[in-house]
């Protein structure tokens, strides 16, 4: 039957008689998934009393068919056998709309005998943090980001610092702010908005920096470091550092700043979100040339060939 049907749409749902959301929670998810590949996954948040949910959240992706046709199939030959029967709303509970009109379901309450199909699902879309029909979701988010940035010309005995840059991503204050110096001038990008909160919760889908290896710093004319620091709700404090190009960042870095240039008026002038700095690739030291032009003990040209 599961080679037939166009999408399965799985709807899970946190509220329960022990749980009384906040404003703001994620209290729905709707995972759907069509035979051809493609996913549609909406998260909706409590808006309070007698109101209704808002879907304040929706991501669109693709998988390929094969695989997708496989878990459609998965999931139904698993819970077709299971005698599933709904009890009190203890823990949260789920729902499997499926058929070939959409018209057949399944409803059941959140269980852990549920979570080895559950985590089969969530490798094969992708998603560590999809609840679906175990209720277990990522309760470790990143609650704070912090990267420093300097670029810098290294002499003999001496270093010129040329940019310093220093920007906060937080959760809590719903803020993001960035910090400029270039050659003594400052300047501040300042955001408050609750909409920030969205950023935090693209990251949550994603594995944000868990595979990362720090690269040594070469010994260049030209120093571009940066440290990242990463605070979460659970597990301890994560600090990056390294050189400031392709190969010393972490490879899912460009997602990061995806996010953020929404939010920023001109990221052309800041390093950090510049994809020409993130996506470059520092050639060996030894193709380095300095050449700098000196008047009035002043640097006003460096370039490299």
């Amino acid at each position: 039957m599961s080679g037939d049907l166009k999408r399965i749409t799985i709807c899970s749902d946190r509220t329960s008689l022990h749980y009384v959301p906040q404003l703001g929670d994620e209290v729905q998810q709707i995972v759907t998934i069509e035979n051809d590949g493609y996913i549609t996954f909406v998260s909706s948040t409590y808006a309070g009393p007698n109101q209704d949910l808002k879907n304040d959240f929706r991501k669109n992706y693709v998988i390929k068919k094969a695989k997708a046709k496989q878990v459609i199939a998965k999931i139904l030959s698993y819970f077709i056998k299971q005698n599933i029967k709904q009890s009190n709303n203890e823990t949260g509970s789920w729902q499997l709309i499926y058929g070939f009109e959409g018209k057949e379901l399944l409803a059941g309450n959140f269980s852990m005998k549920f979570t080895d199909i559950s985590d089969y699902v969530r490798k094969q879309v992708g998603v560590k943090s999809y609840v679906l029909f175990d209720g277990r979701r990522r309760t470790n988010k990143i609650t704070r980001i912090e990267i420093d940035y300097n670029s810098s010309i290294n002499f003999k005995s001496s270093q010129e610092v040329l940019c310093v840059e220093h920007l906060i991503l937080d959760r809590r204050k719903h803020s993001f702010k960035i910090f400029k110096s270039f050659l003594g001038r400052k300047e501040v990008q300042s955001y408050h908005d609750r909409q920030i909160a969205i950023i935090f919760r693209k990251l949550d889908l994603i594995d944000l920096f868990d595979d990362t290896d720090n690269c040594p710093n070469s010994a260049v004319i030209v120093d571009q470091n940066y440290i990242i620091t990463v605070d979460y709700t659970e597990k301890p404090q994560k600090i990056i550092s390294g050189r400031f190009d392709k190969n010393g960042l972490p490879q899912d870095y460009y997602k990061l700043v995806k996010y953020l240039n929404e939010y920023v008026r001109s990221s052309a002038s800041i390093d950090v979100l510049s994809p020409e700095k993130y996506n470059y690739v520092d050639p060996k030291s030894a193709k380095y040339m300095l050449c700098t032009v000196a008047y009035m003990e002043k640097i006003v040209g460096i370039g490299s060939f």
